[in-house]
């Protein structure tokens, strides 16, 4: 038992230590209105990992945040990048680590949660945290006008830690310290037994994108009244599967662009067909405000399941 909890403990820090980790810094988080904030993105990655960062263009996507707490429904475009996005990387010993920088303004007061940046590294997506910036009117000045006068918003203290929040967010970690524990036991059985154990199977690109697809569809979010999310889940899942397996960017691609791209690749034409007409779906969800009933949601789901498997190569158990 000893031996176990040793491992265990060793195994722990070894994931905090090698682990892709993120995090999102803004230079000033309170700023007036026209004023320069540099919002900064860091990943830290083993050196030997891919990635892919798609950067926003104009705008940052944000939520006006109300003084009760309460998140706006629609995406804000009040805060605007006001240079390219610069990016780096530099590498320390066995670990690379990236940095990203945006210079962000905003032309109307108030508490804006910003979101929107992903990276996906070695075929898994990850999402950065949101971070709030308080915009306010610059002081009364006689040589000055104001422009966009709203109520003042309170000073909004961080959101408070909840454990299912961070458990949706970040499952893999529990995920892979599981398997990791699991490959340690049968080292511990082997040692007992004299066996051999059989090593747990990583997962293939088809099978976590099919997993992802599961684990949207037991959220139900149509019947919470987040259809819209649901569709916009369902086409980055299925825009991340096509990008990583053809490396291709299609994450900010057009449906009829996306398309063109595949058909470079060689994909069959009845294949390119239904991934527009997902996408077309997609979009008619998230732009038309149409609201399919749930058979038409879960056939949706099951084409990408189709799509996926029909451009996976095939898999043999005994495969080396």
């Amino acid at each position: 038992m000893r031996f176990i909890i040793l491992n265990s403990t060793f195994l722990l820090f070894a994931l905090l230590s090698f682990g892709q980790q993120t995090k999102i810094e803004l230079s000033k988080a309170n700023i007036k209105i026209g004023e320069v904030s540099t919002l900064q993105l860091t990943v830290e990655m083993p050196a030997s990992a891919s990635f892919l960062f798609t950067p926003l263009k104009v705008i940052i996507p944000s939520r006006i945040k109300a003084a009760n707490g309460t998140l706006a429904t629609e995406v804000s475009n009040e805060v605007e990048i006001l240079e390219d996005f610069k990016d780096t990387v530099l590498l320390k010993g066995k670990t690379k680590i990236w940095k990203g920088t945006y210079d962000i303004t905003a032309w109307s007061e108030g508490v804006f949660v910003l979101s929107g940046n992903k990276i996906v590294i070695d075929d898994s997506t990850y999402e950065f945290q949101t971070r709030e910036l308080l915009v306010e009117l610059e002081a009364a000045n006689k040589d000055k006008d104001i422009y966009d006068i709203r109520e003042s918003f309170a000073e909004i203290p961080d959101e408070p830690f909840h454990l299912d929040v961070w458990l949706k967010k970040y499952w893999w970690i529990v995920a892979l310290i599981g398997l990791i524990g699991i490959y340690f036991l049968y080292k511990f059985l082997q040692k007992r037994k004299d066996y051999v154990p059989v090593l747990p199977k990583i997962p293939s690109l088809k099978e976590r994108s099919l997993m992802a697809i599961d684990a949207l569809e037991k959220e139900r979010l149509w019947e919470k009244d987040k259809l819209k999310e649901h569709y916009i889940e369902l086409s980055y899942i299925l825009r991340s599967y096509l990008s990583a397996r053809y490396e291709l960017n299609l994450l900010e691609n057009t449906t009829f662009s996306a398309q063109q791209l595949l058909k470079q690749k060689g994909l069959h034409f009845e294949t390119i067909k239904t991934i527009g007409t997902v996408l077309n779906q997609s979009d008619m969800v998230k732009f038309a405000q149409s609201e399919p009933e749930e058979l038409i949601v879960l056939k949706v789901s099951q084409q990408v399941r189709q799509i996926i498997a029909e451009t996976s190569p095939l898999e043999f158990d005994n495969a080396e």
